[in-house]
């Protein structure tokens, strides 16, 4: 069966999953997208040479499956639009601006027949490097997870704060991660450049087990860093999202050494290092959520995982603005 895909929101975002569905070679084609500004959509429409709908719903009508990446507002109307018209949703992160809105969403497509397919685009589930670092860490006893996602600011996104922003895409792998339950949240931030919306956080995240995860989302920076940095009690594991390796260092022994007139001890380390594939973490998003329609299973990231992860941005703002730790009890991992 040849899907039908749709993007509703061809922004920046939004234009790259237009082409990696015009693009795709396996079961899936383009037929159209919307957006709210008509030049833009029309612009992006003869990229890719689809039609231009004039509404989400004239849209809906003619594909199997659609991408939505518009503003956040907007997530929560238009995947109940789409979803109660039968056709599977994949929807941009965050899921909803806030937890009661996520909430809420979950209640009413649960309510629908036949549970529709709804993928949340949390784009690094699909990075090769996270991929792998999960069989990496297999069995492994984590003690300290710590994460930095650095960049200069953007403007398109001055109305987002970097929590909701850039922290949500680690919140969503350290919970992946994680073998126990969050237990607290613990947050300081700072607003650089219009005094209203935070460019800078540092939360401390801290399981039932023990693990502590750092995480920092910085758009004050001048040079992007994605590095992902797990301290276990066998290993040290480094992840460069940027670069997709993941580099492991073992401490193998100390042996004593003796020379003329002085005593002391040699480390010994063993040292790992991965290079992944260089596979657009989209296409394999796109693809996952692809197959989860065509095979009926469960998408990899659904509504309960950016439930979660919202849950988490909550309780981090909240430290950050009261200045106390605040308590969790999520269930399970995303």
């Amino acid at each position: 069966m040849m899907l039908r895909a749709g993007v509703i929101g061809v922004g920046s975002m939004g234009r790259n999953h237009a082409r990696v569905y015009a693009t795709t070679r396996v079961g899936c084609t383009l037929v159209g997208v919307y957006d709210a500004d008509h030049a833009r959509a029309r612009a992006v429409a003869d990229e890719f040479g689809v039609g231009v709908y004039p509404s989400p719903e004239a849209l809906l009508g003619d594909a199997d499956v659609v991408s939505i990446a518009t503003p956040t507002p907007c997530h929560v109307e238009q995947t109940l639009m789409a979803a109660r018209r039968g056709v599977a949703v994949l929807v941009e992160k965050p899921l909803a601006p806030g937890v009661a809105e996520a909430e809420g969403l979950a209640r009413a497509l649960d309510a629908l027949p036949g549970r529709p397919i709804v993928q949340v685009g949390h784009i690094e589930h699909h990075n090769p490097a996270v991929r792998e670092l999960r069989d990496v860490v297999d069995g492994q006893e984590l003690l300290a997870l710590e994460i930095h996602r650095v960049g200069p600011y953007e403007p398109r996104v001055r109305h987002i704060d970097v929590v909701l922003d850039l922290m949500l895409h680690d919140v969503h792998v350290v919970l992946s991660l994680a073998g126990s339950p969050l237990v607290s949240a613990q947050a300081e931030g700072r607003s650089i450049h219009d005094g209203v919306h935070l460019d800078y956080a540092v939360a401390n995240l801290v399981f039932a087990d023990g693990l502590i995860a750092t995480l920092t989302a910085s758009r004050i920076g001048g040079e992007r860093v994605r590095r992902l940095m797990i301290t276990g009690r066998e290993a040290q594991i480094d992840l460069d999202y940027v670069e997709r390796t993941i580099t492991t260092t073992r401490s193998r022994s100390f042996h004593a050494v003796t020379r003329a007139g002085a005593g002391g001890y040699r480390h010994q380390t063993q040292v790992e290092r991965l290079v992944l594939p260089l596979e657009e973490p989209l296409a394999a998003e796109i693809r996952s959520f692809l197959v989860a329609v065509e095979t009926g299973v469960p998408p990899e990231v659904g509504v309960e995982a950016g439930v979660r992860c919202l849950q988490v941005i909550e309780a981090v703002k909240a430290s950050i603005a009261t200045g106390a730790r605040i308590p969790l009890a999520l269930a399970e991992a995303a």
